[in-house]
């Protein structure tokens, strides 16, 4: 999945609802995500509730699940990823305001939590998505899809159907 010269993997971590997972699952398939990295400790994505949030997806989406999230992102650092985690802390700059990089994971966090601190210091951007002011957040997999659809834009054409292609199929 990562063989090519541009790619983006999305780093999930802990995420308790299989629902919101099989959401974020289905988004990743539809933007073209290279690669969804899984929190072990997270919900199962082969949970019948996940499946059905995925609509199917998730036996088409590649996913990895990691034990160590730190040494996995240590692993796509490696091979010359950027890492953005997506927060709403006072760090954040808004999405768009930074070129996308070619290679890219974005980080995502639990429903309550967001993302641990060693995840955010590990980051080289956190973003965020601008909102209306009388408006705290997004869900998790609201927020998802919204990231990764942003992410996706440079990389997905129109095709004759009124569908993007990754340009691919």
């Amino acid at each position: 999945a990562l063989a090519g010269a541009a790619w983006t993997v999305l780093l999930v971590q802990g995420l308790a609802d299989p629902a919101n997972l099989g959401s974020i699952i289905r988004s990743a398939r539809a933007f073209a995500v290279d690669l969804v990295v899984l929190d072990r400790r997270g919900a199962d994505p082969l949970s019948r509730r996940a499946i059905r949030g995925a609509m199917g997806h998730v036996f088409a989406q590649p996913l990895a699940l990691a034990h160590d999230l730190p040494a996995a992102l240590a692993l796509l650092r490696g091979r010359g990823a950027a890492v953005w985690a997506a927060t709403v802390g006072p760090r954040a700059r808004p999405l768009g305001a930074a070129p996308r990089p070619d290679r890219l994971v974005v980080m995502v966090g639990n429903e309550g939590a967001g993302l641990p601190e060693p995840l955010r210091a590990a980051a080289d951007a956190e973003v965020t998505i601008p909102l209306a002011p009388e408006v705290d957040s997004l869900g998790v997999a609201a927020a998802t899809a919204v990231l990764l659809h942003a992410l996706a834009l440079p990389r997905l054409k129109p095709s004759p159907h009124g569908r993007a292609t990754d340009g691919l199929s």
